[in-house]
């Protein structure tokens, strides 16, 4: 009897559990069987990215500055810090974040597997093809884990992998849904909008870009046989940019749109700016004006700036637990931090830090503490220590 009292005394304490479902509709299995999140949708996402233009172009502007200026590791103990940075280096980590990021924009989701060795430490990460998993959970949305498909049609398997195994990159997702939004799903319909009107304008300018001409024949009163009329239209089929014309007097040309195309640049440019509108990208960052003036294009990029830094939390978090805390065994000990992208905010940090310390010229460390402001402004203290450069 005391043996049992005390095993049950001994036992951990249970881990909380939500009691709400996911979906107050239904269970997991009608709930997932939504819009956009099959195979085949998820490759026309890909493709969509894969065929380049203005929808890659702000997919990798996302990439591009939020890894621009480089990453760093925070810790207390600098060695172990020493360390993850020869690791992460040794599987090239700046190129699978931006793997990750990628396919979180276009798919929802990014996963990647962590590869363990036989000592059964993680030794790398790499990306997979994010479409061929589905995510594993409870009708209360916890993730048991993850599970990909390989293979064609009547030769598929699947392959199960605990969540200690896939580092889950997401960016945004609805209540309820274990899956991510997509970026390019979100936009789906400015992209088929402005396709079309590219294809439209394609084809007026194709159509209307040479002068046509209206060819008269014969005199007022006259019939003139069907063979005759079909012969002298076959003589102008093949008209390009230059051409001169000589006929006898019963024959007349005359130009009938001498206008050509009008305001086509209006409907391109209105495709566009809804299009970036629903990418979230500021048109100047892909090059693009709209006659726009450069304090309002200041204010589209600062806001852009501040999405970057919300992503930079979010992988910051993301590969910080799943990567680093599983290489270090110690959840925390080492942190992966992502420089800031916006040039101001370093501005404004030093002019703050500058203000406090000319406060107490006599401790100018009274009121900030020298390691608040290293860190801060993002200066190694063995820096400090150096000798000053002749």
């Amino acid at each position: 009897m005391f043996e049992t009292i005390k095993r049950f005394l001994q036992k951990q304490p249970k881990e909380p559990a939500p009691r709400t479902w996911i979906s107050a509709g239904g269970s997991k299995k009608t709930f997932f069987e939504t819009k956009g999140r099959t195979k085949d949708q998820l490759t026309k996402y890909r493709n969509i990215y894969e065929q380049g233009g203005i929808f890659s172009e702000a997919i990798d502007t996302y990439a591009l500055f939020t890894f621009a200026n480089g990453w760093r590791l925070e810790s207390e103990n600098k060695n172990l810090a020493d360390d993850v940075w020869q690791w992460l280096e040794h599987f090239d980590i700046d190129y699978v974040m931006e793997q990750g990021l990628v396919d979180a924009l276009v798919y929802g989701d990014g996963f990647q597997e962590n590869i363990f060795n036989r000592g059964k430490k993680i030794d790398r990460v790499v990306a997979r093809e994010s479409w061929s998993f589905d995510i594993n959970h409870d009708d209360h949305g916890i993730i048991q884990g993850y599970m990909q498909t390989i293979g064609g049609l009547g030769s598929e398997r699947t392959i199960t992998l605990d969540p200690a195994q896939i580092t889950h990159i997401q960016l945004k997702a609805l209540g309820g849904s274990v899956y991510g939004v997509s970026l390019i799903g979100r936009a789906m319909d400015e992209i088929m909008r402005d396709t079309k009107t590219a294809e439209s304008s394609a084809t007026a300018i194709e159509r209307h870009g040479f002068k046509k001409y209206h060819i008269r024949v014969g005199r007022e009163g006259e019939i003139v046989p069907q063979d005759v009329i079909y012969d002298i239209s076959k003589l102008f089929q093949t008209l390009e940019t230059k051409n001169e014309f000589t006929t006898v007097k019963d024959v007349e040309i005359k130009n009938i749109d001498e206008g050509g195309l009008e305001k086509i640049d209006t409907y391109n440019d209105i495709s566009i700016m809804r299009a970036c509108a629903a990418l979230g990208v500021p048109e100047e960052l892909l090059g693009l004006r709209r006659g726009s003036t450069d304090a309002t294009a200041q204010k589209r990029i600062e806001a852009f700036y501040k999405k970057i830094s919300r992503i930079q939390k979010r992988l910051e978090r993301v590969y910080s637990h799943s990567v680093i805390d599983q290489y270090t065994g110690q959840p925390g000990a080492v942190r992966l931090v992502l420089n800031d992208v916006s040039p101001d905010d370093e501005v404004q940090t030093s002019r703050f830090i500058n203000n406090i310390v000319r406060c107490t010229p006599a401790d100018p460390f009274a009121i900030l503490p020298k390691r608040y402001i290293l860190d801060r402004l993002n200066i190694d203290e063995g820096y400090l220590e150096e000798p000053a450069p002749k």
